[in-house]
């Protein structure tokens, strides 16, 4: 009986001991599977896209991936103001989608300023929510640049980034006049309070833009500056003139350009010159001119040869990109080159800047059996 008795516990023993090491097995691999990352790119390799519930007024969470997010503008200001990484700045007309074009040269502006913090700003309707990111028309090409290590993707209430602003009172006249105004108010204020570079988004960029323009303005011909390349620092004289020419003197009924005709105007005032040549020449007001071929090097009256493969030999297209070779970015003149298309086995010149400056985005070309659409 003795005997019996120790064989069971013995057994018993045994079984206890197995379930223990069963049971250990068990959580190790749950652990394990746990720790797979799901489906997606790793945080490493992810854009990251503040998310903020706005019925709260916390700090903002950063998560990986993509994500729908919605920001105020005070929330906006502390992340910016928390990072010292070059800024670089691009944003969509308020209530308008990001374009496949334009989605190439945020791609781009990334690509080839990889210490930059590139800041996209996805701008609702001034009278409307800011869509969530997944929801809008634009998601099929938002989601490769949130993927992008570099690329900082901001859906924003257009309202929010004027609260508590030089320009908040200004903003009702503003939300009347002409959107280049409202769009031209935006840089000024963003660059004032945070410093850095705004592009506009119908430049694909060539080249990098590190350690060559600081308080730099572009030069667009005709004796006039233009508003699509803005590069200063934080709070910096000439952006302060200008806000305060946006709050005191616009009307939205007036004919007056408050971008590229006030710029110019306050750059020649600030600097006290008559010409715009002069302006390097003076030092003390700390304001660079930007020869307008770095960015212009296809003038406008030739911007269809940019997308054109009817009038193009291949000597011919080389050439055309061979007078890129020293520019920093080549603009696209979208205003009266978006509805153009090509031959589909005949390629232009811009598949080939696609293909080099934003291949991600250059895979999602729409084409039917005929043509594409750039």
């Amino acid at each position: 009986m003795l005997r019996t008795a120790l064989v069971c516990c013995m057994y018993r023993c045994r079984l206890h001991y197995l379930a223990l090491v069963l049971l250990c097995a068990t959580i190790i691999a749950f652990v394990a599977v746990s720790r797979i990352p799901e489906s997606r790119p790793s945080p490493r390799f992810s854009k990251i896209v503040l998310y903020v519930d706005p019925r709260r007024h916390n700090v903002p969470v950063s998560g990986s991936g993509y994500q729908n997010g919605t920001v105020t503008g005070t929330l906006f200001a502390k992340a910016l103001n928390g990072s010292s990484s070059s800024k670089l700045f691009l944003t969509t007309e308020p209530g308008r989608t990001l374009t496949r074009r334009q989605a190439c040269v945020v791609q781009s502006a990334a690509l080839h300023n990889p210490t930059f913090n590139v800041h996209l700003l996805l701008l609702s309707h001034p009278s409307q929510s800011p869509v969530p990111l997944d929801s809008r028309e634009d998601s099929l090409f938002l989601k490769p640049l949130s993927r992008i290590r570099n690329v900082h993707i901001w859906n924003l209430q257009t309202t929010d980034l004027f609260l508590g602003s030089y320009l908040h009172n200004w903003l009702e006249r503003g939300l009347s006049g002409r959107p280049d105004h409202l769009m031209d108010a935006i840089k000024v204020l963003v660059l004032w309070n945070f410093g850095g570079t705004f592009l506009d988004l119908d430049f694909l960029v060539l080249r990098s833009f590190q350690h060559h323009f600081d308080n730099s303005v572009l030069e667009y011909g005709g004796g006039f500056l233009t508003t699509q390349f803005l590069s200063f620092e934080k709070g910096h004289p000439l952006l302060g003139v200008w806000l305060k020419d946006f709050s005191l003197n616009y009307s939205p009924d007036e004919v007056v350009d408050f971008g590229n005709v006030v710029l110019t105007r306050n750059v020649r005032n600030l600097c006290n010159v008559s010409s715009l040549d002069e302006v390097g020449k003076r030092p003390t007001c700390k304001v660079d001119v930007i020869p307008g071929k770095l960015f212009y090097p296809v003038h406008r009256r030739e911007a269809d040869d940019i997308f054109s493969n009817d009038i193009y030999s291949p000597d011919a297209s080389q050439h055309l990109m061979s007078r890129t070779v020293n520019s920093y970015a080549i603009c696209l003149w979208s205003d009266i080159t978006s509805g153009i298309t090509y031959k589909r086995n005949y390629a232009p010149p811009y598949v080939a800047f696609e293909r080099r400056q934003c291949p991600d985005i250059a895979r999602l070309l729409p084409c039917d059996d005929t043509f594409c659409h750039p």
